[in-house]
This record gives structure tokens, sequence and C-alpha cells, in this order.
């Protein structure tokens, strides 16, 4: 059993190197961001027996969501998860849930991990923490996934402060920074040390010869200059 699922993990990373550099290639300088990779992804999770990956939910389906969750005065849900559930409904896979519009079970086991629905949780996280403006997609270990229905962003919270950590446009760029994120999609490329307090600052490697950044801490500017390769192919810096 550890072979195969040292197999598994080895070919879900290699998967997810193959739609790394194709992302790379098709859009060198967005590395995800503002693309519809969520299929490509939902592909690799494929592979895994530990991923949930319910059916395309109906209108019917999401016409009860948003009935359901209009009738307990909570908001509805933003059209890009809409869309997101009209091809999965929903998501459970290595800590991380994006919850359906139903409750889901095991097909082989109903009585062990079932994936929550959509309503039964926005009820829940609203009464425990009032926050009104913000419709819950799903969570992680450490995170509560959202939609703020007052700034139109998805958000990253802090799961004990509720503290916004990151923020996106799209349901697509949330989906490749958690999901994208734990196959290992947008890890940093560059660890540099800020010259002014000296704060070690990971960024995304843009792939320039050149690049500008801001130090997380002080906000004081950090250029990266890519080392190039001399003739005897030792590392150069432009």
């Amino acid at each position: 059993m550890k072979d195969y699922d040292e197999f598994k993990f080895n070919r879900l990373e290699e998967r997810a190197w193959e739609l790394e550099k194709q992302l790379e290639e098709k859009y060198p300088d967005k590395k995800g961001q503002e693309m519809n990779v969520i299929d490509d992804i939902i592909e690799i999770l494929s592979e895994d027996d530990g991923a949930m990956i319910p059916r395309p939910a109906s209108e019917e389906d999401i016409a009860g969501c948003q009935d359901d969750l209009i009738k307990l005065a909570l908001e509805p849900l933003p059209q890009g998860f809409i869309d997101f559930l009209k091809k999965y409904n929903g998501l459970a896979w290595n800590g991380i849930e994006f919850y359906s519009t139903y409750e889901v079970t095991e097909a082989d086991n109903p009585d062990g991990y079932k994936l929550m629905d959509l309503v039964s949780m926005n009820d829940e996280f609203n009464d425990r923490y009032e926050l009104d403006e913000k419709v819950l997609l799903g969570r992680a270990d450490e995170d509560y996934y959202t939609y703020n229905i007052t700034t139109k962003k998805y958000e990253a919270l802090e799961l004990e402060s509720r503290e916004i950590w990151e923020e996106f446009d799209t349901f697509e760029d949330l989906f490749f920074f958690t999901v994208g994120g734990r196959l290992g999609l947008n890890e940093p490329d560059l660890e540099l040390i800020c010259q002014k307090c000296g704060t070690v600052n990971k960024f995304l490697d843009e792939g320039c010869d050149d690049q500008t950044f801001n130090c997380i801490k002080c906000g004081d500017e950090i250029r990266y200059l890519k080392p190039l390769l001399d003739d005897a192919g030792e590392d150069e810096w432009a």
C-alpha cells in the first residue's frame, strides 16, 4: 500500500509539473492568474482516489440552494462560484473543501466522510461570526474561503481571526491559489533579502531578466537580476 501511495503522489506531482510547464508556455507573464485552469487541475485530481469530485449541479440544485440561503436571510452565491458548481458540485481533496449544494457522502461508505452543503455551513458561519457581508464557499486546515458582497472579491481568511490575508478578483484565481498551491503550482521561486530591513521575501519568478519587487514588511524596492550563463556554463550575474 505504501508503494502504491508513493506512486500516486509521484504521478500527481508529475502531472502538476506538466501542467505548470504548459501554463508557463501559454501565459508566460501570468503564472495562473486570470486563467480558467480548473478543468486541468480537476483532471489531475481525478487520478487520486482520495479526491471527492461530485457530479455537476443541476439548475434545480443551484436554484434550491439559492432559495434556501435567501429564506435564512443569507447572501446568495456569486456567479463565479455558480459556474464552478455547474461543472463540479463541490470538491474535497487533501484538506481543502469547497462545499456542495447538498451534503455529499462516499458512495461505498455512507457513514464515512461527508462534504457539507453550502446552506447549513453558511447558516452556522453567520450565526457564529456575524459576518453578514461574506458568503462562505469552503475551507481548509487554517483558512476559510469566502466571497465578499461589498468588495466583490473572493477571499482567503485566517481561520482563527477571520482576517483577510489574500484577495482575488475571480473564483478561478482563488481555486488556483488554494488547490493549485497544494499541487505546488504557485510556490514561490525566489527568496530575496531586503537590504533595508533584512526581511526574507518570497516571490514568484516572473521569468524576466530584470524584476522589481517590494518588501512585504517595509515596502522598500528589491531588484532581482537573473543570473546568466557564461561561455563556460557558470553563473554570471546580469
